[in-house]
């Protein structure tokens, strides 16, 4: 690997976690050690990094050389850094806010395009509790389903949903129940197959958590509840498949959002506590990470927004498309011609130095291998935009 900074990787356990030692996370990296991170990553699906140096802004850059870092829609994030949040709680901050993350989940699943990754930096920690856990989600799938229970769940498919876990507070102001309103809006339900497969791995892993998941499409309720009861409870059944971070200040986490679920110990209250995290959106080689799941039939049309990533370190032929949101509803569609049309909407806004996103409408086009069919939509009244 080029460059002066190695990767000196310890496992942590014997399933899941590496510490990578000496690893200055503010630097710029290499195309090498890029990807010897992301194939550390996939290997032991979290690392850890301690004694790290990060502004807010470096914590956000860092986060685009690996995905587009999302802006929640109701979490506090730093001044003038939105793609970072800022998760803070103890008695001196807000004595009425408690830590909410004891729950095992996977970060943004309520999205059309779910995060890939998650990025956690420890600016003040307290002196007893506020460990994290994550759990290795391939394992559980290998070791506690049998292969029959693992054909079966293949064929389903889950709704996963942001108002399940996002609740208005008690006493809100205008402002935030208007943000919640819109963000209800904006992030209706997605579903997924309960069983996906990793796309660089080809590891499959169960996709499914308690606090976003609220039904399987093809079961009843009672059916519906019953499984999913079962299957939340398989990440607390081995507690060899986890591993358990004490944190220190100026630790920063690293973690596959996909083949990974974690859980923020709420112990420490009501001693301080500060964590930045950003997660990362996969650019377009990375959609396919998860396979979405078309509820209508054949003769159900969708009206589909992309994204094209430039990128000037990648050759024009080797661009991709994705598709960042989709709009079920019927519109009128004919078979494929031979040409095509591309109309260009705005450049985003805040776009990096690095990269710079495009999104535009196409017709027709091939979305993945999940389509089959090339459209031609027409009549498009209005557009969903996933990004920040």
């Amino acid at each position: 690997m080029s460059g002066s900074q190695q990767l000196n990787i310890e496992p942590l356990t014997c399933t899941i976690g590496a510490i990578v030692h000496n690893f200055d996370l503010s630097r710029p990296l290499t195309s090498d050690q890029k990807h010897a991170l992301e194939d550390a990553l996939y290997k032991y699906h979290v690392l850890f990094f301690r004694k790290q140096n990060l502004t807010p802004e470096q914590q956000r850059d860092f986060a685009f050389q690996f995905g587009q870092p999302y802006v929640h829609p109701t979490h506090k994030h730093v001044a003038g850094c939105p793609e970072v949040t800022n998760f803070e709680f103890g008695i001196d901050v807000n004595p009425n806010e408690k830590p909410g993350a004891d729950t095992w989940h996977t970060d943004g699943k309520f999205l059309v395009n779910p995060p890939i990754i998650g990025m956690l930096y420890a600016r003040i920690i307290p002196k007893q509790g506020g460990d994290t856990l994550w759990v290795n989600m391939v394992e559980v799938y290998k070791q506690n389903l049998s292969n029959e229970m693992k054909q079966f769940l293949s064929k389903l498919t889950a709704e996963h949903s942001f108002e399940k876990n996002y609740k208005l507070p008690i006493n809100s102001n205008p402002a935030d129940i208007e943000k919640y309103i819109k963000a209800v809006k904006d992030n209706p339900p997605v579903n997924y197959q309960l069983i996906c497969e990793h796309p660089h791995t080809k590891e499959k892993y169960l996709y499914t958590d308690k606090i976003y998941t609220t039904k399987i499409n093809e079961l009843n309720k009672e059916e519906s509840d019953l499984l999913l009861k079962y299957l939340f409870s398989l990440v607390n059944k081995r507690p060899e498949l986890t591993c358990r971070w004490q944190w220190n200040e100026n630790d920063v986490c690293l973690w596959d959002e996909r083949t990974t679920q974690h859980y923020g110990a709420p112990d420490y209250w009501p001693q301080h506590r500060q964590m930045y995290r950003c997660i990362h959106l996969p650019y377009g080689d990375e959609y396919c990470s998860q396979e979405r799941v078309a509820l209508a039939g054949s003769d159900f049309q969708r009206q589909l927004v992309f994204s094209r990533v430039e990128d000037s370190a990648r050759p024009v032929n080797q661009r991709r498309l994705s598709v960042i949101s989709e709009i079920y509803y019927p519109i009128e569609h004919e078979e494929s011609r031979h040409e095509s049309t591309i109309n260009e909407a705005p450049v985003q806004a805040e776009s990096n130095k690095r990269r710079r996103q495009i999104l535009f409408i196409a017709e027709p086009i091939i979305i993945s291998s999940t389509y089959t069919k090339m459209a031609h939509f027409r009549n498009i009244e209005r557009i969903q935009i996933m990004i920040i």
